[in-house]
């Protein structure tokens, strides 16, 4: 009957462990460019940078403009300036990669009405098309088996 119990309440762990965390898209009002230094490459380089400032959860697009001839080279960040600022993007740049890159702020500007419905346009267009690919991710954690299993034995 212990066991019985046991698994029953293993069990009520493990499905009730399991749930979907959904990610809400921040709505980008403005763009501002920074001049990066330590960068080697667009694909590692820039993609570690677009995937430091996406993960904030307050950035919406990121454009890196790379030249391996130019000791700097220039990203571009369309972020929600209610939520984030310019000071905080450039920690989180100078944070990644374990301080491999050093940047700084170049210009801002707001985007305009027309802007942002062209923008808006445009993620429709990319959440329409059979290229992109939706994840969600599910997060799983494990109760203390072991306690569990003890408590059987003694």
């Amino acid at each position: 009957m212990k066991l019985f119990y046991t698994l029953s309440i293993i069990s009520l762990f493990v499905l009730v462990s399991c749930s979907e965390n959904e990610v809400k898209e921040p709505k980008s009002d403005v763009i501002a460019d920074f001049a990066v230094s330590g960068m080697t490459c667009k694909m590692g380089c820039g993609g570690s940078i677009r995937k430091g400032l996406l993960e904030t959860g307050f950035v919406t697009q990121v454009d890196v403009d790379f030249d391996e001839n130019n000791a700097e080279n220039t990203i571009s960040v369309h972020f929600d300036s209610n939520l984030i600022d310019e000071k905080q993007l450039l920690e989180v740049i100078e944070s990644l990669n374990d301080g491999q890159f050093s940047a700084k702020f170049l210009t801002m500007k707001e985007i305009s009405n027309a802007q942002q419905a062209h923008l808006n346009q445009e993620d429709q267009q990319r959440k329409n098309s059979s290229t992109i690919v939706e994840a969600k991710s599910v997060s799983f954690s494990i109760p203390n088996l072991t306690r569990l299993l003890n408590g059987l034995i003694y």
